[in-house]
């Protein structure tokens, strides 16, 4: 069901950082031109040879820098103490949050700043789920003693119940002042958008069901579903509508957003991960898992749960933290920019 973050988001393989893939898009524009220099440079050989050598060499050195990044990715498994299961969904800087099973197969929030643990839970719920974070506040949704749904705000002091007038709703992310969710209305999950003072109804065009999972200023993205079931991922920009599929996967879904990176998950070989940067898509696995999501991202770091056969068929969380370019290859790719412009 769209409106249900343990039943909805699946599976993921990471990929690199921003600034990576902008080296690795400026070293392909680059090595177009080791190919054969230009007329002017062809009047002078032995400049023409000697630059050649020396681009080789620069060249080399981000190849093995920027393979050295793409494996120094870190995983750090996620697991609240003495919890069944746990499932991290939201992250803004160092402060991760989510949800764990406890012993009584019950949902609790938590949130986790990289080096203790702090329990929430809504006053009186039955159960609570901590899906979104930005700064101190945090937005998901709880289950009340009745077995109805409601959405929440925290701010780190008071609890609020946060719903769209009188329907089930569920809030997924915060980005300042806006807050993004769905809710259940005419008997299917209808995508919200809340600036603080008004509910704004959004689904994506000829839709089954829509559900808004992140927002990064004015870009929201999340998943839907089609006239025969099947689910999609999307980015809204506010104007436009744009399906998100991984090429070849199926069952795809989008989480979080963070600038003009995306992630999320899809069934290829399993559940995968997945990070899009607008451009070209990433596959990545937690290590040894067979089922990994992708479920929040902000800057570098992206969080979500996983299971393996360390695990069984309870899910982990984890953050992924994608290294910045490192020195060495911003050095080699400065050169190689002067290198070009010259013989230009």
């Amino acid at each position: 069901m769209l409106g249900e973050p343990e039943n909805q988001f699946s599976r993921s393989r990471g990929a690199r950082s921003a600034g990576e893939r902008a080296e690795s898009k400026f070293l392909l524009s680059a090595l177009s031109f080791v190919g054969g220099p230009s007329p002017k440079a062809c009047l002078c050989p032995a400049r023409v040879e000697g630059e050649k050598v020396f681009k080789g060499f620069l060249l080399l050195a981000v190849s093995v820098s920027l393979a050295a990044t793409a494996h120094a990715q870190t995983w750090t498994p996620l697991s609240y103490p003495g919890a069944r299961s746990t499932s991290a969904y939201g992250v803004s800087g160092n402060k991760v949050v989510g949800f764990y099973e406890d012993s009584s197969s019950h949902s609790r929030g938590f949130l986790y700043n990289g080096g203790s643990w702090t329990p929430l839970d809504y006053p009186g719920a039955a159960q609570t789920l901590p899906i979104g974070i930005s700064g101190n506040r945090i937005v998901g949704e709880y289950y009340d003693v009745s077995g109805n749904t409601h959405g929440f705000l925290y701010d780190g002091t008071q609890w609020s119940m946060l719903d769209y007038p009188g329907l089930p709703t569920s809030l997924h992310g915060i980005d300042g002042n806006n807050i993004v969710g769905s809710i259940w209305m005419n008997n299917s999950w209808r995508g919200v958008r809340y600036d603080g003072v008004s509910w704004t109804v959004l689904n994506y065009p000829q839709s089954m069901e829509t559900s808004i999972r992140g927002i990064s200023g004015s870009n929201l993205v999340g998943t839907y579903s089609d006239g025969n079931g099947a689910s999609h991922g999307f980015l809204y920009d506010g104007t436009t509508w744009t399906r998100l599929d991984y090429p070849g996967g199926s069952s795809n879904e989008a989480h979080g957003i963070s600038g003009g990176t995306i992630v999320g998950t899809c069934w290829y070989s399993g559940w995968d991960g997945l990070i899009y940067n607008g451009t070209n898509w990433t596959r990545m696995d937690y290590p040894g898992a067979w089922y990994t999501r992708f479920l929040g991202i902000d800057g570098n770091t992206i969080v979500g749960d996983y299971q393996g056969d360390n695990t069984g068929w309870l899910s982990q969380g984890f953050i992924l933290t994608i290294p910045e370019p490192t020195t060495l290859s911003l050095l080699a790719l400065g050169w190689l920019a002067v290198i070009t412009r010259r013989a230009r």
